[in-house]
């Protein structure tokens, strides 16, 4: 896995600021011969980390109770993945409520040169020690904004989760 920097990210992910490439592993495959649909979540999930990681707030957890929780992720398959390929994995922060995030993801494929997936995955800030929900730090807002260029869209009311 590495990250991709901006000059060699190919058009469709320009609006995402992290970029990642995964290598798709013999093992990634079923038995009908294309990758598993439970490892787009796996790719998924590692753009997640390597996001916070690059938008400075990989060490938010080290330093308090209080970290993100996923509480959903859809993934939409637009065309099959089989070994041998690599898939570039971009992720944004699309919503920022006050005690959730909305985070987009779109997986391309370097064989396919094309979309193979999207999705979103949902962020709820939680205190681990008070096993409650909690609004998301001003910190981690301005990290977002940071690394967005200020494109993530922050709402008012209060989220649902």
């Amino acid at each position: 896995m590495k990250t991709v920097i901006n000059d060699q990210r190919p058009e469709l992910l320009m609006d995402y600021p992290s970029v990642v490439e995964v290598p798709v592993q013999w093992s990634d495959q079923d038995a009908f011969g294309h990758v598993n649909n439970a490892k787009y979540l796996t790719w998924f999930e590692t753009s997640r980390i390597v996001y916070v990681k690059q938008c400075g707030m990989g060490h938010f957890m080290d330093n308090s109770k209080i970290g993100p929780i996923l509480a959903s992720a859809t993934c939409n398959y637009r065309q099959q993945v089989a070994f041998p390929n690599d898939v570039l994995v971009g992720t944004r922060v699309s919503r920022v409520g006050r005690r959730s995030f909305t985070m987009e993801h779109r997986i391309l494929s370097r064989a396919a040169d094309g979309v193979v997936a999207d999705g979103q995955s949902i962020i709820v800030m939680f205190d681990y020690e008070k096993q409650e929900s909690v609004y998301v730090p001003e910190e981690l807002r301005n990290a977002f904004d940071t690394f967005e260029g200020s494109s993530a869209e922050s709402t008012s009311k209060d989220d649902e989760a």
